[in-house]
């Protein structure tokens, strides 16, 4: 286990504690690339480059696809996954658009948004379940209501951010062409 960074020493202390590391081959033979990953305690789910949902329990004991799911979108790449251990839902980004399911048997939701309809190129997810949708040129934050999504507030830049990330409770990391912004 490695922390990269000027400031590692200051975030991280190394225990003396053992750690666990099991491998196990979960994917045999998969016809499309894995794009995308998140876990919740004894399951992954791998979003796939052809639009698939894959749901794998892994227990010490037994572990294998438990589920399979066709986002229905065609052939596009599953970009952003996200687990709401809590909401016990799943949030999907493929094809610009983004899917809520119920988890873990991954059937759709009716998703309300009200920029459901735009291009949506990448999503992030705090700490505590506060959404970073970007649109463009524009970052809107968000939360999770039930099976609505929330705008509560819109961050627009100059130009199209390249990526965000959440940096603690309340604050977006976005990288612009040239530099950095906290938001």
């Amino acid at each position: 286990l490695e922390v990269l960074g000027p400031n590692a020493k200051e975030y991280y202390n190394m225990s003396s504690a053992p750690i666990n590391v099991f491998y196990r081959s979960l994917v045999v033979n998969l016809s499309h690339p894995v794009h995308s990953i998140d876990s919740s305690e004894n399951r992954i789910i791998l979003g796939t480059s052809d639009g698939h949902l894959l749901l794998y329990l892994l227990t010490e004991e037994k572990y294998g696809l438990e589920k399979k799911k066709d986002l229905g979108k065609g052939l596009k790449p599953v970009h952003n996954l996200h687990l709401f251990n809590t909401l016990e839902s799943v949030l999907a980004l493929c094809n610009f658009s983004l899917v809520l399911m119920s988890f873990p048997d991954l059937e759709t939701l009716p998703l309300k948004f009200s920029f459901l309809n735009r291009r949506i190129t990448h999503f992030s997810v705090s700490p505590f379940n506060s959404i970073g949708i970007q649109l463009e040129k524009s970052i809107l934050i968000c939360e999770l209501r039930g099976t609505e999504i929330v705008a509560l507030r819109d961050v627009q830049f100059q130009t199209i951010p390249r990526g965000f990330e959440w940096s603690g409770k309340s604050k977006l990391l976005v990288a612009l062409q040239n530099n950095y912004s906290f938001v």
